[in-house]
């Protein structure tokens, strides 16, 4: 289940992942990504939206492909800059580095 953190004081919408992310659970993970987003105060489906957006990768063992195609559709929902994912494991990270996601998507 993805956890969501909205703090409206610093306009940041965090949100945690778990597990081995193979494309079974990125699918529910997208669903549970738009669900929050919806959420999200000021959320239109044609701007983005103005805030800061964090995927926290802390206890994530392992990301199919199909959870950087995610990623990308996450980054659309914010202005350029604004998206960032944090916590991740060197593996994960590599893998971020080999399909030239790195710096595109502030992984850290």
């Amino acid at each position: 289940m993805l956890k969501a953190e909205f703090k409206e004081d610093k306009k940041t919408l965090t949100l945690g992942f778990a597990g081995h992310i193979d494309t079974i659970l990125s699918t529910q993970y997208e669903q549970e990504l738009k669900e929050a987003l919806a959420k999200t105060p000021g959320f239109t489906e044609d701007q983005p939206l103005d805030l800061d957006l964090i995927l926290d990768l802390k206890d994530v063992t392992y990301i199919a492909s199909s959870f950087i195609r995610l990623c990308v559709y996450a980054a659309k929902q914010v202005p350029k800059g604004r998206f960032t994912i944090v916590n991740s494991n060197p593996m994960i990270k590599k893998t971020f580095k080999i399909v030239g996601m790195d710096d595109l998507l502030q992984v850290s």
